[in-house]
């Protein structure tokens, strides 16, 4: 029996959003990472969903799982870092309304995620599996991600790939496309 619709794993990170008041720039935190978003949309339209992913023991690290949890997304796949700290992205907006991105990921909690901290039974249990490049540009996240992926399509899990573009994110353009094809 499958007893989640749609599980998501990689990236969990605090988006760090820009705004102007009075002068002065502020920064406003909202929950984050692509595959957080898939599962808890996967919640809101009715769909039983669960998180893989590892944050660190802070603040940022406790708002997430408690959005994540607020959302009736299953959590019992988020590992707490006790020595690594919770992602940062950093989201610029230019005169456009344009996006772009700097990210604080080095040694953070989310892309130091092993594979003995995959919770089995959430990939052999779930219907569809989601994840995304971002997770591939580093192990050992990379490294756990795919074992992730091999574990859950011998239990017969459709596969969700999201190519997510992020070029600051990886070495080189070559790097970049090997992985992500």
């Amino acid at each position: 029996m499958k007893n989640w619709d749609v599980v998501a794993i990689g990236e969990i990170l605090m988006d760090m959003s820009s705004s102007e008041m009075a002068g002065k720039t502020l920064f406003i935190a909202n929950p984050g990472g692509a595959p957080c978003n898939v599962a808890v949309m996967a919640s809101r339209m009715g769909s039983s969903s669960g998180f893989i992913g590892k944050t660190g023991d802070d603040g940022f690290g406790r708002v997430l799982i408690s959005t994540l949890k607020a959302h009736n997304v299953d959590t019992r796949g988020v590992t707490v870092s006790a020595t690594e700290p919770t992602t940062l992205a950093i989201v610029h907006l230019d005169s456009n309304g344009e996006r772009s991105f700097s990210f604080y990921r080095n040694h953070t909690a989310d892309v130091e995620l092993t594979i003995n901290e995959l919770p089995m039974e959430m990939l052999e249990s779930c219907r569809t599996l989601c994840f995304g490049s971002v997770a591939l540009t580093t192990p050992p996240l990379r490294d756990t991600v795919l074992a992730a992926i091999e574990h859950a399509k011998a239990a017969g899990a459709l596969l969700v790939y999201y190519p997510n573009s992020r070029p600051l994110l990886w070495p080189d353009t070559e790097t970049a496309v090997h992985w992500m094809r």
